[in-house]
C-alpha cells in the first residue's frame, strides 16, 4: 500500500516550479523561443554577437528579425550619434515607421522615433498614424496609439499640432 509522503510531494512540488521558471525564457520571455522557431535561425547568430541592426534591416525579410533591430535601434540615445550615422538611421526608422510589412516591427520603428527632436522623425510618425490603416484590427490600433504616444514624447512643437489635430477628427468606427 502506498502512503503519502508530505516532503516528497513539496519536493516535487519545488522541482516542477523550479523547473517551470527555468523554461520561461525558452517559451516567449526574453524571445528566445521567436528566434528558435525562426525561419532564418542559426545557432551561432543567436547565441553569438548581435548582428548589426542595420546589415539585419538591409538583408532580412523576416518580421522577428526585422523586429528585434529596429528595437535596437530604439534603445540607442540619438544625441550619442555621429552626424553621418545619426542621419542614416533616422532615415531607415522613418522608412520603417511607414512602410514595414510586419506590424510589431513598424510598431517598434515607431517606438524608436519618439526618441527623436527631428521634424523629420515627426513627419514619419503623422505618416505611420495615418498609414495604420494596413494593419486590420488590434494591430492597426496598437500602431495608432504607439504613434500618438511617440508624437506626445519626441519633444518637437511640430508633433502638439498633429495630436490637437487628431483629437478634433471624429471617433474611428469600429
Amino acid at each position: 500500500m502506498h502512503s503519502h509522503n508530505p516532503g516528497r510531494r513539496r519536493l516535487l512540488v519545488v522541482l516542477v516550479l523550479g523547473l517551470a521558471a527555468g523554461l520561461a525564457p525558452l517559451v516567449g520571455c526574453n524571445g528566445l523561443w521567436d528566434d528558435v522557431t525562426s525561419r532564418e535561425f542559426t545557432f551561432s547568430e543567436s547565441f553569438g554577437p548581435s548582428p548589426d541592426p542595420l546589415v539585419v534591416l538591409r538583408d532580412s525579410k523576416d518580421g522577428d528579425r526585422r523586429h528585434n533591430a529596429l528595437k535596437r535601434l530604439g534603445e540607442i540615445d540619438p544625441r550619442t550619434l555621429p552626424p553621418g550615422e545619426s542621419e542614416s538611421i533616422l532615415q531607415v526608422l522613418i522608412a520603417s515607421a511607414g512602410s514595414e510589412r510586419h506590424v510589431w516591427a513598424r510598431i517598434a520603428a515607431v517606438q524608436a522615433l519618439g526618441s527623436w527632436d527631428d521634424p523629420r522623425a515627426v513627419e514619419g510618425l503623422k505618416d505611420a498614424y495615418y498609414r495604420s490603416g494596413n494593419f486590420p484590427g488590434d494591430g492597426g490600433a496598437r500602431l495608432r496609439v504607439t504613434a500618438l504616444q511617440s508624437l506626445g514624447r519626441c519633444g518637437n512643437p511640430t508633433a502638439v499640432e498633429i495630436l490637437v489635430k487628431v483629437l478634433r477628427e471624429p471617433p474611428d468606427v469600429g
